[in-house]
């Protein structure tokens, strides 16, 4: 593994995060098993929180393309074609991590992120993905009269991966039960997908992203954070109302009709939904 290289590429805005990163063969292992470390700064983006899809690459004498397909020949690696692995299958997972980064918490604001639990229940266009994760920031401007933020959801399909972004805030309203908090989001929002190479191709723009989150553990409440925390998203198309997704599309009896329940989740300190 002394020839081989690792390259970490962001592919939600294509910028390279570390390049040429030697590799370091594992002491006592077989000659092909290896560890590359390097050290990057991640953002956390405008409004307090941010999603990272990594794809780690290898170049040199060792090469994953099975995994990423094409790659540029600035990491040593010369693939072509696409990988051999569909994009929800754990061999592609393993060289695309899905990171979240955010802000510690802080007094009015709206900070989240973590994967999405596989129900039999989600439906839409894209509800068949096997693998999810979402990152989503809200605040309101310094005169406390209009929201700002963005949500940022990664489904992982057999066909691909897709990237639901949100790019303008249209209504965002909290609950008040004590100790527990509810926010509701309805946002415009524009659908990728991102194709081996790390290019996102336009799918849908103007769709209608809704988001509907329950804090179990409010700031200064007696509980433990995280433990209690649900979400829901809504992805609709702007032009004939159509679904594109539901992480829990339920028949809802008091109002007679389909809407996507709340799901249990969980993320690492608390940090599925924070209302502050």
């Amino acid at each position: 593994m002394t020839n081989a290289t690792v390259t970490f590429t962001d592919m939600l805005s294509g910028k390279v995060l570390a390049s040429n990163v030697k590799v370091s063969p594992v002491l006592g292992s077989s000659v092909t098993t290896g560890t590359a470390n390097t050290i990057v700064t991640l953002s956390t983006g405008q409004y307090g929180s941010s999603e990272y899809l990594i794809q780690v690459t290898l170049g040199g004498m060792y090469k994953n393309c099975q995994q990423t397909g094409p790659v540029s020949n600035a990491s040593g690696a010369y693939c072509t074609g696409a990988p051999s692995v569909a994009s929800d299958s754990s061999q592609y997972a393993a060289a695309h991590p899905t990171i979240a980064v955010m802000i510690p918490q802080t007094i009015n604001t709206m900070q989240g992120g973590t994967t999405i639990p596989k129900l039999s229940t989600a439906a839409g266009t894209y509800g068949d993905a096997t693998a999810g994760s979402y990152t989503l920031g809200m605040q309101y401007n310094n005169k406390g009269t209009n929201p700002q933020g963005q949500v940022q959801l990664v489904l992982r399909r057999g066909d691909g991966t897709y990237y639901v972004k949100s790019n303008s805030i249209t209504s965002l309203s909290f609950g008040s039960t004590y100790p527990s908090k509810d926010a509701t989001i309805y946002t415009k929002a524009s659908i990728y997908r991102v194709t081996d190479s790390g290019a996102l191709t336009s799918i849908d723009g103007n769709v209608t992203l809704r988001v509907d989150a329950h804090d179990g553990c409010a700031v200064g409440a007696t509980c433990v954070p995280g433990e209690n925390d649900t979400i829901g998203f809504t992805v609709l198309s702007s032009k004939n109302s159509s679904l594109y997704y539901s992480n829990n599309w339920q028949y809802d009896q008091s109002i007679l009709g389909w809407r996507t329940i709340q799901e249990q989740i969980s993320g690492p300190g608390g940090s599925a939904v924070r209302i502050n």
